[in-house]
């Protein structure tokens, strides 16, 4: 059996995805889109299938994914709707996906 984190790249993954949890959590209690619940349920997927699972892959697939959606949402959207905060959530939103996404490539190319 594998350990949990045999790298340094799946410690990280597994903290950016519990910061990627906080920050949704609290997105979804400052605003009142649905939006925030659904990435809420992406990144708890993910780090039950990168923790339990060992699927670095699950973490590099679910950081285009976010990142993606969240791009096209700020630019199908106008953002000077949200308040300040739920502005900063978003955009955390926006750039922690990206070393997810990266680090998760990584650890699947042997780290």
């Amino acid at each position: 059996m594998k350990p949990p984190f045999p790298s340094t790249n799946r410690a990280w993954i597994v903290g950016i995805l519990i910061l990627l949890i906080g920050v949704n959590i609290a997105f979804s209690a400052s605003s009142r889109s649905t939006g925030p619940l659904l990435g809420l349920t992406l990144y708890a997927l993910i780090l039950v299938l990168c923790w339990k699972k060992h699927d670095v892959r699950a973490a590099m697939i679910g950081g285009c994914i976010g990142f993606g959606v969240h791009v096209l949402e700020g630019i199908l959207n106008d953002l000077s709707a949200f308040s300040s905060i739920d502005k900063a959530l978003f955009i955390l939103n926006i750039i922690l996906p990206l070393p997810l996404a990266l680090l998760g490539w990584r650890e699947s190319r042997g780290g």
